[in-house]
């Protein structure tokens, strides 16, 4: 609940034309609103992974995570300026959905030991189809009222479901480490790998990221008569992401996490490069599904991914760290994505862009050592 609540942060495409004309700004500047939560959430993931506030969790976290989201969005709701909005949305939603995030994974992953692939895919996949749902419900009432109204209406929905995640948080949190899991000291030899797996996941989501934050944005200017289906270009990248994510799950542990990691990102690439040329209303809503659910994919893999490589203990740390190559993303994907449209006019270009940088994941992660993990049975 938490997870598929704070997810709609990905539904900001729905914001961008009617903020613009709100404050009278630009696509690069309502743009970098999107790029600076998407930083201030992965300052959250790390700020909870260095500090390691997962292993003092207590029942209120959510609710107290929430109430924080919602004071940001009704600041950005109120807001009259662009950089009222960037300190509302961008800044204090976005590091409480960091936040809230880490939560949501760390204790999914401390309370599946025997299948953290499949747990951590499931908090991944409804952060996604948190923003599928969140689309239509905002998307109605940003046309019959406002874009203010859906801002607030989004704080109070998120505080009602981080008081439900609460109360249905368990008591008394149990870490239980599976026997095969490598005790992994951050130290001078662990450098290397977490540079490379920083640079592919980086390299990874900057497609995703683009899609996502241009999503409706791309359905109007690449397709003839596009603007009657904006919204479900962000519901279909959305509910890509999401069946991507739950997908990954329940292949997560029964595949080899490595290839996996390559072959996803080649499959983007190959879609962005069609996506940039293609004119077909309906081939461009297909091409942004795969490419949203390729990259629900991949953020429901890495996690596990960093898990197998570091074990349960070094694993906040090392992910809090690996993630804010998440955030370089999300600033890139989004701002270039904007900034690019102001230039050329359209987003052919941005998608081309953002394919030869998922070939350049395939190529990072190739050089990422082959790990083999011993298979125990757990039980508990």
């Amino acid at each position: 609940m938490l997870s598929a609540s704070l997810g709609t942060i990905h539904a900001y495409s729905l914001f961008i034309d009617p903020l613009e004309q709100r404050l009278g700004a630009s696509r690069a500047d309502i743009s970098l609103v999107y790029a600076v939560a998407l930083i201030a959430l992965t300052a959250g993931v790390l700020v909870s992974g260095e500090r390691a506030l997962g292993s003092r969790r207590r029942r209120s976290t959510p609710f107290v995570i929430a109430v924080m989201a919602m004071v940001g969005l009704f600041i950005a709701a109120w807001a009259n300026s662009l950089g009222q909005l960037v300190v509302g949305y961008g800044a204090v939603f976005g590091f409480s959905n960091g936040l809230g995030y880490s939560h949501a994974l760390v204790s999914a992953s401390d309370e599946s030991p025997g299948n953290r692939g499949f747990a951590l895919g499931i908090v991944t996949a409804f952060y996604a189809f948190g923003a599928a749902v969140g689309a239509v419900g905002l998307d109605r009432i940003i046309w019959h009222v406002e874009a203010t109204a859906a801002l607030a209406w989004l704080g109070v929905l998120i505080v009602g479901a981080g008081l439900a995640a609460a109360a249905l948080q368990p008591r008394s949190p149990v870490v239980l480490p599976t026997p095969d899991e490598p005790k992994v000291n951050l130290g001078e030899k662990q450098t290397g790998l977490v540079l490379l797996l920083w640079s592919a996941y980086g390299l990874s989501v900057v497609a995703g990221l683009m899609a996502i934050a241009h999503a409706a944005e791309i359905i109007e200017s690449s397709t003839a008569g596009g603007v009657r289906y904006r919204v479900v270009g962000t519901v279909a990248v959305a509910l890509g992401n999401g069946v991507g994510g739950l997908a990954a799950a329940f292949a997560a542990d029964r595949v080899d996490s490595r290839r996996f990691l390559m072959w996803l990102p080649t499959m983007s690439a190959a879609s962005l490069f069609m996506l940039a040329v293609s004119s077909d209303l309906i081939l461009t809503i297909a091409l942004l599904t795969i490419v949203g659910g390729i990259y629900g994919a991949i953020i429901a893999v890495y996690p596990f991914f960093v898990t197998q490589r570091f074990g349960a203990g070094g694993y906040q740390r090392a992910y809090g760290r690996i993630f804010t190559a998440w955030g370089v993303g999300g600033l890139a994907g989004p701002l270039l994505g904007g900034r690019i449209y102001d230039v050329s006019g359209g987003y052919s270009l941005a998608m081309t862009v953002a394919g030869a940088a998922a070939m350049g994941a395939v190529a990072v992660m190739s050089r990422v050592p082959v790990f083999h993990a011993a298979r125990h049975e757990h039980r508990v």
